[in-house]
């Protein structure tokens, strides 16, 4: 589960509640990078080469965040403009281990169900023949830990704002039924 900083979120506008058009799509062939960069929306000079995973969504090469089992960059939903972020895991590795394959099959699970203003969207999950591509919100303000490490001491009011956060996104309403329950 990510928790995002703040209110600064970013795409997803155009989805409504129900998220779009969430869901699995299969195999599908890199297209190539869009010569007349319409396709930019201004994320920087690392935007420059990109590249489409389906008909759908295009991947830049800006790293928003690294992890354990994957890389997460700026990327854009062709259909509606919005911006997203692209958590890019490597398929063979995920496959290959039992407990990583079902940890990554519930946290999609459980993910595409969460709707709460303090979490990040899971929209879509697209497989290829070598990367499984997770489709979610993007947040501009980073994660909350990324934020809290970097800057050190949190002044109490704030600290506050974000333990409030975290609380109502984990023992909200529809955590506690579709979750606990």
């Amino acid at each position: 589960m990510n928790v995002f900083v703040g209110a600064e979120r970013g795409g997803g506008g155009n989805r409504g509640s129900a998220g779009g058009n969430r869901g699995f799509h299969m195999e599908a062939a890199p297209l190539p990078p869009p010569t007349d960069g319409s396709a930019m929306h201004g994320f920087g000079d690392d935007d420059a080469q990109s590249f489409a995973i389906n008909e759908r969504y295009r991947i830049y090469n800006r790293v928003l965040g690294r992890g354990q089992t994957g890389v997460v960059r700026a990327g854009i939903d062709l259909q509606t403009g919005d911006e997203i972020a692209v958590k890019v895991l490597d398929r063979a590795h995920t496959e290959r281990d039992p407990a990583r394959r079902e940890a990554l099959r519930r946290e999609i699970t459980v993910s595409m169900r969460l709707q709460h203003e303090n979490i990040i969207r899971l929209y879509d999950v697209v497989l290829n023949s070598d990367r499984i591509h997770l489709i979610m919100e993007i947040a501009r303000g980073g994660e909350l830990f990324a934020a809290v490490a970097q800057r050190g001491a949190v002044p109490e009011d704030e600290c506050r704002t974000y333990f409030h956060q975290l609380i109502s996104a984990v023992v909200g309403p529809s955590f506690l039924v579709n979750y606990v329950l």
